[in-house]
């Protein structure tokens, strides 16, 4: 449950508003599914737990899980929760959150718990030619890890933070596909960067973005590092 609220995105209203108003990107919210579980609520005592039938037993929980994708006053369609952590990285939104990730080819995972993290965004002109580069940066530690090997050497210690890295590139190229070719629609602010840092650009281009947006160029990077006072001594064996 910890790694999938790290996951979960809830806008704030006013920020609809503006997104609706302005007109220069879409924007995202939580998604609510429902589903069956048999639980009750923590208030029910084990005993009346056990006494009640399996049909009382059941019941359907709401939940948010993934995100809706809105322009206007439409949704275009849906993000799960690992591209929901990538649009919250690019935009500065993850306050923390966990990534697991799988290495040493698929034989060893681990869950990577981030306390911090940086992002950066920059636009690039080259005449009629529109990029943008985007640097991530976290700093956390191991939570979980199965692994036979010595966590402690150095060389693992790198191995595991490009596998957090290969993560969370990967999570943001499924993001950046699906915002131009799925969607096109720049839910990601691309427009709203180049409307606040260069207006002049703007005014130029503006009454063009939706048209314009899915042939840019995007570029991006992340790199997780590992604080060492966050490696366990102990090997978990799988």
């Amino acid at each position: 449950m910890k790694e999938e609220w790290s996951k979960v995105y809830v806008e704030n209203f006013k920020n609809i508003l503006v997104n609706y108003c302005e007109k220069k990107s879409g924007f995202i919210t939580g998604r609510i599914h429902y589903f069956k579980n048999e639980n009750t609520t923590i208030s029910t005592s084990r005993g009346d737990f056990n006494e009640a039938g399996s049909g009382e037993r059941q019941q359907y929980v709401a939940a948010i899980k993934g995100s809706g994708v809105f322009m206007d006053e439409k949704l275009i369609g849906w993000i799960d929760g690992d591209e929901t952590q990538a649009y919250m990285l690019i935009k500065g939104k993850a306050r923390n959150g966990v990534i697991t990730s799988r290495y040493n080819d698929g034989k060893d995972s681990l869950s990577y718990v981030f306390k911090r993290s940086k992002s950066k965004m920059k636009a690039e002109f080259d005449g009629n030619k529109i990029s943008f580069n985007i640097d991530i940066k976290m700093t956390g530690r191991i939570e979980v890890l199965y692994t036979e090997q010595n966590i402690l050497k150095e060389e693992e210690i790198n191995k595991m933070e490009e596998a957090v890295s290969e993560t969370v590139k990967h999570n943001l190229e499924k993001l950046i596909k699906k915002a131009q070719e799925e969607f096109e629609v720049d839910f990601l602010g691309f427009g709203e960067y180049i409307f606040r840092r260069h207006p002049k650009r703007w005014k130029e281009i503006g009454d063009r973005w939706d048209e314009i947006f899915p042939y840019i160029e995007v570029k991006y990077n992340a790199q997780a590092k590992i604080d060492n006072s966050g490696i366990i001594s102990k090997l978990v064996i799988n």
